[in-house]
């Protein structure tokens, strides 16, 4: 764990219809950490999405039990749209649940041995102020491809924690697995020797906002 002081970093901020938040504004100064949860974990304190089939609102398991029967029933007419719907349902809500899996873990793990450092539940992810352009257009395509966001630029004072997203787990595995990764996480050893590009950097304390751009 680092602490600093009015040090600046960048920050992408969804500020699309999903986002719980209000944005934020410039010169104000915002708290992160302590009991409140960011809109990350958020998304997984929120109900599962229903899927919608024959105009009922159903959950997962029972959507994909009844996509069965009717591929079943209507034969080899209609399967090719199906399959790739529910290919698409299906793998959406493996990815989601393994994520949630794995966040519930990497907070025990690290309330259990790394609790001085700030937590995934209500840390603010942010990036270097010398943070190349190439690698903001990567983090803002992979968090948030076909959503409006913008770039802050923040004065913060607080804790960070410098580690890499090549720690974090995005498959089935055994608990002993993603608690090694967890660790190791946590641990983020010999960070220097990983690609700029993976480099998670976590923060809380207060942040001030010096500018918006739009991204």
């Amino acid at each position: 764990m680092q602490t600093i002081n009015n040090e600046v970093f960048y920050h992408i901020q969804n500020i699309g219809t999903d986002n719980d938040s209000n944005p934020w504004e410039k010169g104000k100064t915002y708290t992160i950490g302590g009991e409140i949860t960011n809109n990350y974990y958020n998304g997984f304190s929120k109900s599962y999405p229903y899927k919608k089939l024959n105009e009922q609102e159903v959950r997962m398991n029972s959507y994909v039990q009844m996509v069965i029967s009717h591929l079943i029933s209507q034969g080899e007419r209609d399967c090719n749209g199906w399959l790739s719907q529910i290919t698409s349902d299906f793998s959406n809500t493996l990815g989601h649940y393994q994520k949630l899996t794995r966040e519930i873990i990497y907070e025990q793990v690290r309330s259990q041995s790394f609790s001085d450092l700030p937590s995934r539940k209500t840390c603010l992810w942010v990036l270097p102020y010398d943070t190349s352009s190439d690698i903001i257009t990567k983090w803002k395509e992979q968090l948030y491809h076909d959503k409006q966001v913008r770039l802050l630029t923040l004065q913060l004072t607080g804790k960070i924690h410098i580690t890499s997203e090549i720690f974090l787990i995005n498959d089935c595995a055994s608990i002993e697995e993603v608690q090694n990764e967890a660790a190791d996480y946590w641990k983020a050893t010999d960070i220097n020797s990983y690609d700029p590009e993976t480099i998670e950097v976590l923060f809380e304390g207060q942040a001030t906002v010096l500018d918006i751009s739009s991204l």
